[in-house]
């Protein structure tokens, strides 16, 4: 299964302006009903089955409310480093941010994936060059 950016925004999902082929607002609040209800019957299978889904629309969520919608292609660059298993790919992907705030957010988001990925040494590298990023960004 490969995971990549949904092409619909969650401005589009808060709004529920869309087309059909788009999860809309409501169809948004029954998975987080039904992750709800498998999480309280301990259903993790279902859990497993929905979290791309969830993943999807959480990750569009932070690349439109933290980047404008405006930083696709770098994100994922950072997913397709992460499934390839290259951590120098991720640096180099991370590295492409504008400003050190940028690299830092960036690294949450891939830490974030690389979790969901399990791919735990892929999260630490992210952290480490968002932390990098930080403190470059200090020293300047």
């Amino acid at each position: 299964m490969h995971l990549s950016w949904p092409d619909f925004s969650w401005q589009d999902i808060c709004s529920n302006n869309r087309e059909d082929t788009i999860m809309g607002m409501e169809e948004v609040r029954t998975l987080i009903a039904d992750i709800y209800r498998f999480m309280e019957a301990g259903d993790e299978k279902q859990l497993y089955e929905h979290s791309a889904e969830v993943m999807s629309v959480y990750l569009e969520a932070l690349n439109d409310i933290y980047f404008d919608g405006e930083r696709v292609e770098w994100l994922n660059q950072m997913i397709n480093a992460i499934d390839e298993g290259d951590s120098q790919a991720l640096v180099q992907a991370l590295e492409q941010g504008e400003n050190g705030d940028d690299v830092f957010l960036g690294s949450q988001i891939a830490a974030i994936f690389a979790g969901f990925r399990q791919q735990d040494a892929m999260g630490v590298v992210a952290q480490a060059t968002g932390l990098k990023a930080l403190l470059d960004q200090m020293e300047s």
